[in-house]
């Protein structure tokens, strides 16, 4: 089944239960380059707390709320147009991306599957704007294949027809890598860009302070939620870790955590 998502009066997000709530990017660069909250006068306690209570209805809990999005690279490769896919969890924040050759329903399916491994939490609903390759046009193909991928593994799809009436594509916009990498006009090579993709998103989930979390870092957010307590990094690309004793491993990741609770 699809929701589909999203007036057409004004630029809102729409919420479960029917409610629309406008959701403002919160995010701060200081004078060093660093990022995190905005000053006091730029963004007030109570400004902060109306936007952290709107994040919880909307995702209560990780994995409730997942956006999906690709974006293609401003440069070839040969005949390719390297594609950066992105997921993003709307309650902690964490971030998952990696790079594709095409911008295909392969790759978006693969990514969908990597995203399930590499999140330490369960995926219930995945909102994606109405563009391939996760919709197509009904009056050219009936079958909405992702949707139904989506559907086998017990995950609702949302589409949001026009994107610029959800406020929060526009947060997640601001905050992936393609974001940075797209004001570049630059072609590096491949293993080069994965290089540069891998410590953005590290930097991103395990440094990066938002107001929207009212000033914690994604896995801060994801620490206040049972079981993941002891989560000291999340790093998506972190190699697994060699453990001597299978009972009791060590704690370095928070799908270290994921794993040892389905254990």
């Amino acid at each position: 089944m699809v929701v589909w998502c999203g007036g057409r009066s004004k630029r809102r997000i729409w919420m479960e239960g029917g409610e629309m709530s406008t959701l403002q990017t919160a995010v701060h660069t200081r004078a060093d380059g660093s990022q995190g909250l905005p000053p006091n006068s730029a963004i007030g306690e109570a400004k902060m707390a109306r936007l952290a209570a709107m994040l919880n209805r909307l995702a209560p809990k990780p994995g409730a709320l997942v956006y999906l999005d690709s974006s293609i690279l401003p440069f070839q490769l040969g005949n390719m147009r390297p594609t950066v896919f992105s997921a993003f969890d709307a309650c902690t924040h964490i971030q998952i991306a990696r790079i594709y050759l095409t911008d295909s329903f392969a790759s978006a399916t693969d990514f969908l599957d990597f995203a399930r491994r590499k999140l330490p939490f369960g995926i219930s609903r995945i909102r994606t704007a109405a563009k391939n390759p996760f919709w197509v046009d009904p009056l050219t193909s009936p079958n909405q294949r992702f949707t139904t991928h989506l559907e086998a593994q017990g995950i609702l799809h949302l589409v949001v027809a026009d994107r610029t009436l959800d406020d929060f594509f526009s947060v997640f916009d601001h905050l992936t890598f393609i974001h940075q990498a797209g004001s570049s006009h630059r072609s590096p090579a491949i293993p080069e860009l994965v290089g540069e993709l891998i410590a953005y998103l590290y930097f991103h989930n395990n440094n990066r302070t938002m107001a929207s979390l009212k000033g914690k870092t994604p896995l801060e957010k994801l620490k206040t939620f049972p079981s993941f307590e002891e989560a000291l990094s999340f790093d998506p690309f972190a190699p697994e870790p060699v453990r001597s004793d299978p009972h009791t491993p060590p704690v370095v990741n928070a799908r270290d955590v994921a794993e040892r609770i389905s254990a």
